[in-house]
């Protein structure tokens, strides 16, 4: 193993969506801490750009989808077209070479041109992963990955279940560097723009309590919450006068359009300003921070929220239970959710519907939300 003084380089691969960077963002300050006179260079998607852009931690940043799309998209289907591809994106992906590679993901995917095939193709003197979670690859395409790497964190079954923050903590610790779990938490990094953007934006009026609501999911459409229900839940707060604020990606705009029509019904609610696929990352985080609490599905945002210390209510499902959420601190930062035996399915529904979703009671998000604006001492 290279000292770490003597390392010059570092690729990050984080690839994931939203909520996991934002999670994640904790780890950065410590990595640098550890290769203080390294170059480090974070490989993540485009779309998680504006997030990192002013971090301090990271010296430069690449679109994960330049290192992973196909060098010849338009070669016609002919045998031993993926095999070439395969061959040229290792070529071109020479440019990067570096002392030491991280992949802290904790189920990465094993699929053709994934994360595992992506580690492959990088020149690194070190390669470090973790290997153990098979959320998102085979049990087969991890073992056949041990090759690429110099070592891997080993999760064992239990611990496939346990908080992303522990797991980024654990990582910390593989690589030497040991802290507590209350100090890798969320870090942003906003200018003065952003929060202009917010004053301007996201009105605040003492006589209103106003809630950032993110009903979008990316996932899979069948896990959003409909509009009439978050209505429903307003309309069990009408002793609280509300002021909404709607945030998500243009692709959830039609969900948050719809969120919007239903609570502008609801008599204690002042206005629901529909912001969806009008901001930033940085602007979302703050509009959040001006906002007293927040309702959102299991999303970015939802960390946000928690990270800023606002009261927040997840509305959740089974699929992942407890691996990204809750966390924070439980009086403030609630659940609505329904326990269910096939809670822990990845996913993988057997029902025609996501029962454990759309059968939430909306008056559990107002008896949660009411709890956590009580324990706030906002109400």
């Amino acid at each position: 193993m290279t000292h770490h003084k003597a390392i010059r380089n570092v690729l990050i691969f984080r690839p994931d969506n939203l909520g996991d960077i934002v999670l994640f963002s904790g780890v950065l300050r410590h990595i640098r801490s550890l290769y203080t006179g390294a170059k480090i260079t974070l490989f993540v998607k485009k779309s998680n750009f504006n997030l990192l852009a002013l971090c301090p931690y990271v010296d430069e940043m690449v679109e994960w989808e330049k290192v992973t799309s196909l060098p010849l998209p338009w070669l016609p289907e002919i045998r031993g077209k993926y095999r070439l591809n395969h061959l040229l994106r290792h070529l071109w992906n020479k440019k990067y070479q570096a002392d030491v590679l991280l992949l802290p993901v904790r189920s990465p995917t094993g699929a053709l041109f994934g994360m595992h095939d992506t580690v492959a193709s990088i020149c690194a003197t070190e390669k470090i992963g973790i290997t153990g979670d098979f959320c998102n690859q085979s049990l087969e395409d991890d073992r056949k990955a041990g090759r690429f790497y110099s070592k891997r964190m080993r999760l064992d079954a239990g611990q496939q279940k346990i908080h992303e923050l522990e797991i980024n903590r654990e990582f910390l610790r593989f690589l030497g560097v040991d802290v507590d779990i209350s100090n890798i938490g969320p870090e942003f990094w906003t200018d003065g723009d952003d929060r202009k953007w917010a004053y301007h934006n996201v009105p605040v009026d003492e006589a209103f309590l106003t809630v950032a609501v993110c009903p979008g999911v990316t996932s899979s459409p069948g896990k959003f919450y409909p509009g009439i229900k978050f209505a429903e839940a307003f309309h069990a707060l009408n002793d609280i006068r509300f002021s909404i604020v709607l945030f998500g990606a243009a692709s959830e705009k039609p969900m948050c359009s719809e969120v919007a029509r239903a609570l502008s019904n609801c008599k204690n609610v002042k206005s629901a300003i529909d912001l969806s696929g009008q901001t930033t990352i940085r602007q979302v985080i703050e509009g959040i921070r001006r906002c007293d609490a927040v309702i959102s599905q299991e999303t970015g945002a939802l960390h946000i929220g928690v990270a800023l210390k606002k009261p927040t209510v997840g509305i959740m499902g089974g699929g992942h239970f407890g691996r990204f959420y809750p966390w924070g601190d439980a009086s403030i930062n609630r659940t609505a959710n329904i326990p269910m035996d096939c809670y822990w399915c990845n996913w993988k529904c057997g029902y025609p519907t996501r029962r454990c979703i759309q059968e939430i009671n909306p008056e559990i998000i107002a008896t949660e939300l009411k709890f956590a604006l009580r324990e706030a001492g906002l109400i």
